[in-house]
């Protein structure tokens, strides 16, 4: 069972409109099957279908699946967490990349939600971005259901200032450990 926080991350991690997602690898019901795999110990089943995919894939998605392999061989608890919070996996842009996360961040922990909301709503007007604009907006929306729950604000304001770490996630190649 997730926290509340959790689930907010998890939500926000596959909300298109903050990492839109531009190619798709892994669907949605190839991560709840992998999800099942896990759960029963079939992880050749899991490399099979990887495997498979990768036969059929351009050099930019094969690469993401080789490493997706990889970190089945040799980090699975990695992956893992990765199937835990991510409904799909594919290359991804995060569309909050120029905002001041930091200053987000900030607000969040320091003001009530009326500031809060005012602030987001200010940062959204200098946007000239289309897609930027959405994503804080749709930030926004999360910061003030977490808030609504009674999530600790700091909490809330460290998940907002790492949001451009959590895309990380999507990089899988970022992720690997390689043994020396």
């Amino acid at each position: 069972m997730m926290s509340k926080l959790d689930q907010i991350v998890k939500e926000i991690l596959n909300d298109r409109k903050i990492f839109y997602l531009k190619n798709r690898v892994i669907t949605k019901d190839e991560i709840n099957e992998f999800r099942k795999m896990f759960e029963e110990g079939r992880r050749d089943e899991i490399k099979r279908i990887l495997e498979e995919k990768k036969k059929q894939s351009f050099a930019r998605t094969r690469k993401l699946l080789v490493n997706l392999i990889d970190l089945l061989e040799n980090n699975p608890h990695i992956l893992r967490s990765i199937i835990k919070y991510l409904d799909e996996i594919g290359e991804v842009t995060f569309n909050l990349s120029r905002t001041r996360l930091d200053d987000l961040g900030k607000v969040i922990e320091r003001y009530p939600l009326t500031v809060i909301e005012a602030f987001f709503l200010e940062k959204s007007k200098k946007c000239k971005d289309k897609y930027e604009k959405r994503a804080i907006l749709r930030l926004f929306n999360y910061v003030e259901e977490a808030l609504n729950e009674g999530v600790d604000r700091r909490e809330i304001a460290y998940i907002v200032r790492k949001l451009n770490n959590f895309e990380s996630l999507y990089k899988i190649n970022d992720l690997m450990v390689r043994e020396r």
